[in-house]
């Protein structure tokens, strides 16, 4: 059950429930164009939004059971500065990323177009209640093109849920509806045709769209729990934002000939300290930086498995130094996941300018019970205007799926629908093949760096990457007329990208060999997977590993190549009993 309280002014929220705890509190604050259109900084901040936010706090979060949520809306300055004044006790979850379509800001020449609004989750304590990310599913779109499903399932059919795609962390799919249809590759599914020139979300400066608050109440399971819904009007807070507009910041030059396409390996912070001794001013135009996640990931040099406080602190100390290293006129661009992101933000937001959340959506293994698809991509001047930026060009609609033969049967038929690209890229996906791979744990894709340096820097100007690693910065770099100066402490990393440098210089082009050295196994995956299905079904349940090994006689090295966490294979099997559930509830109610 769902609580909706309007909060006009203090008055509101001297909430008395001494007796009831909520299960979730959804605080729904109003957007305003100053904070997400303009160039912001903690330097021109609105103390009284920040007051105003403590006290909702104060009176409300004390109202959360223990593993309870906390949803809050807004722009991402407002969430970041929000997340500031969050106090211990609660744990972030979640960036939920929003795309409001045309919306909030209809153009945009000097800067990125702003789409994305956004839904902090975070939870009381270090365990969360259940999300129904079972039964809330996003529907089957077809491609307006070729009318099969947007996304080409390939040999991975029989993995689709007939209830609908998984929850991930970016919600881009509110269009009008205008027919429902069967898919031609799958006759389980039904496919949406959507009217792409139209939103469904209506978004506005104000609450919360309809359908955004109809599906988080959905994996919510409204019937079942209290949850406290906070209605924040204009009336109550004000903008977060009061930066005016200053003069563009002046042009410096410097003579940076010492450090134009070099690879320096060592430290990165006692490289860059050197660096800012010569250069206290700054020299370089793009500052990247990709650093490790602290997700323990496999580096030959590096320990990816800090403390969170070591980890923030050591952060805190590059991030200082990249701002310091660009130019007046330069731009400070991080890659992270969101959990990152907001605590790099606390540092950068005192020193620099935000100009975007971009969120990278990029679909990683699924984990958790939202899909974690949302790389933070945070996008800083040093100055408030006049920084570099290059619009990109327009990209293919979100309505047409990326089949070779669909690409070359519309556009051969001058059917090519554009978009401007905006602060949501859903256009760039990660990297699939092992031919397009180096032997790097952690390789961004070239068409997001390409776009990255096409957008926030010029032919000419000195590019700084201070962790190096596959060199896909110096790559794109050199290949967009460029210069680069990259870090990085793994010689063998570092002598990768000198190769494929050389072969450049060399050649022109870039021939990958990819990486290949993994072991083939005997099996295929949906060889196993299929097997998995069809013992659930005929069990009525999931086969736990040994049950499953047993039955098909499964050698576990074998499979342990497909699947290095081997219990992983037996997900196919939650699929199978899901279809059959709802097929059942089709049968008996059509």
């Amino acid at each position: 059950m769902i609580k909706k309280i309007n909060i006009f002014n203090s008055k509101n929220l001297k909430l008395s429930y001494q007796d009831k705890y909520f299960h979730s509190l959804i605080i729904d604050l109003p957007v305003y164009s100053e904070d997400m259109v303009k160039s912001f900084s903690n330097i021109h901040f609105n103390p009284d939004f920040v007051q105003k936010i403590q006290e909702i706090f104060d009176s409300s979060l004390q109202l959360i059971c223990d593993k309870g949520l906390l949803f809050i809306y807004g722009s991402p300055s407002q969430l970041m500065k929000c997340y500031e004044y969050i106090p211990d006790g609660f744990k972030f979850r979640y960036w939920i990323a929003i795309d409001s379509i045309n919306t909030i800001e209809k153009k945009a020449k000097n800067h990125l177009k702003h789409n994305h609004l956004g839904i902090l989750m975070l939870s009381k304590g270090g365990q969360f209640l259940e999300l129904d990310t079972k039964n809330t599913r996003i529907d089957y779109i077809a491609c307006s093109a070729c009318k099969r499903n947007i996304k080409d399932w390939g040999g991975k059919k029989h993995l689709m849920n007939i209830k609908g795609t998984g929850i991930s962390d970016v919600w881009k799919d509110f269009y009008d509806i205008q027919k429902t249809v069967n898919d031609p590759d799958n006759n389980n599914i039904s496919l949406n045709i959507i009217d792409y020139q139209s939103s469904n979300n209506y978004f506005d400066y104000g609450r919360m769209p309809d359908k955004v608050l109809k599906r988080l109440l959905a994996l919510l399971k409204e019937e079942e729990r209290n949850i406290l819904y906070l209605n924040i009007d204009k009336e109550y807070i004000a903008p977060l934002n009061l930066t005016s507009k200053p003069r563009p910041a002046d042009k410096i030059f410097v003579d940076s000939s010492r450090y134009r396409n070099k690879l320096l390996h060592g430290d990165c912070i006692a490289k860059m300290e050197e660096i800012a001794r010569e250069y206290p001013d700054g020299i370089f135009d793009l500052v990247f930086a990709d650093p490790p996640y602290n997700l323990d990931k496999s580096y030959n040099k590096y320990n990816d498995e800090l403390s969170e406080q070591q980890y923030i602190e050591w952060c805190n100390k590059w991030l200082e130094l990249c701002v310091k290293l660009t130019k007046p006129t330069g731009n400070i661009l991080i890659l992270n996941i969101p959990k990152w992101a907001l605590e790099h933000a606390r540092l950068l937001n005192s020193i620099a300018y935000f100009q975007n959340w971009i969120v990278w959506d990029a679909l990683s293994l699924p984990k958790g019970k939202i899909m974690p698809a949302h790389y933070a991509l945070l996008a800083y001047s040093k100055a408030p205007n006049g920084f570099t930026y290059n619009k990109p060009a327009d990209i293919d609609s979100l309505e047409y799926c990326l089949r070779a033969n669909c690409i070359k049967t519309r556009k051969n038929a001058n059917i090519d629908n554009k978009v401007p690209v905006s602060d949501i890229w859903w256009d760039i996906h990660r990297i699939k093949h092992k031919i397009d791979r180096d032997d790097h744990p952690c390789q961004l894709p070239d068409k997001l760096m390409d776009r990255i340096i096409q957008s926030y820097s010029n032919e000419g100007d000195l590019v700084f990457d201070p962790f190096c690693g596959a060199g896909t910065t110096a790559i794109s770099a050199l290949k967009n007329n460029r210069k680069y100066t990259t870090i990085e402490l793994d010689e063998y990393y570092l002598n990768i990208t000198a190769a494929k440098l050389e072969q450049i210089e060399k050649n022109g082009k870039l021939d990958r060999v990819g990486k290949n050295n993994k072991a083939v196994s005997v099996y295929t995956k949906k060889e196993l997977e299929t097997k998995v299905q069809a013992y659930s079904q005929a069990l009525g349940r999931r086969p736990t590993l040994n049950e499953f090994v047993e039955k098909f006689l499964i050698d576990i090295e074998q499979l342990k190549i497909l699947y290095p966490e081997p219990h992983r294979v037996l997900k196919a099997g939650r699929i199978a009993l899901l279809n059959d559930e709802k097929q059942r509830y089709l049968d008996l109610n059509f």
